[in-house]
């Protein structure tokens, strides 16, 4: 299977039809993310223990919600994004606390490229999804999530896991064609 992304997540769901869900999946979320914060801290020996499948990872998980719910709050116009805001703050955290306790806090940009963006932005279009203006939710969507990625990023080559969309070490998803260093991914590896 694919690493998780928050592109796919919420592009899925608009395909899906069970877009009106996402308020329910950012509530379940939170619970997970208080559960992780509270479990990772008091017994850091748990964030070391990986899945027992190829290409998951709890840290590309929440990095893959973590962006769904950025996308949901900065791009994504359908309806009031209440849920994905209170689920943002707490990952954020989440990743906060994280990040310094194992020495990790880091600041940094956007950890996406413009151009990226903009393919995540027609795909959610294409999905279904009513979006904002480009430049407007570029600015929007940078601003919040170079609040979480850098530490992130940190945390993700920390604990080595399998790249994902946006997360990790991603010049392997590189196509063979482009630079081993470009951030840009195949398209089928959002999939």
């Amino acid at each position: 299977g694919a690493p998780p992304s928050g592109v796919v997540f919420l592009e899925k769901y608009k395909r899906l039809g069970i877009a009106d869900d996402l308020d329910d999946v950012f509530e379940e979320g939170m619970v997970w993310a208080a559960d992780v914060l509270e479990s990772h801290l008091s017994y850091p020996i748990l964030a070391y223990f990986r899945s027992s499948h190829d290409y998951e990872s709890w840290v590309a998980a929440l990095g893959g919600l973590l962006d769904a719910a950025t996308l949901r709050i900065t791009l994504v116009d359908d309806g009031p994004p209440g849920h994905a805001k209170i689920f943002g703050a707490l990952a954020g955290h989440l990743v906060g606390d994280l990040g310094r306790y194992f020495g990790l806090e880091r600041s940094g940009g956007v950890g996406v490229e413009r151009q990226e963006f903009e393919m995540a932005r027609t795909r959610l279009a294409e999905a279904g999804y009513a979006v904002r203006d480009a430049d407007l939710a570029w600015l929007d969507f940078a601003q919040q999530r170079a609040t979480y990625a850098a530490t992130l990023n940190a945390i993700a080559a920390y604990f080595r896991i399998p790249p994902a969309q946006w997360v990790g070490d991603r010049s392997i998803l590189a196509p063979r064609h482009a630079k081993p260093s470009s951030p840009l991914a195949a398209r089928s590896t959002m999939d």
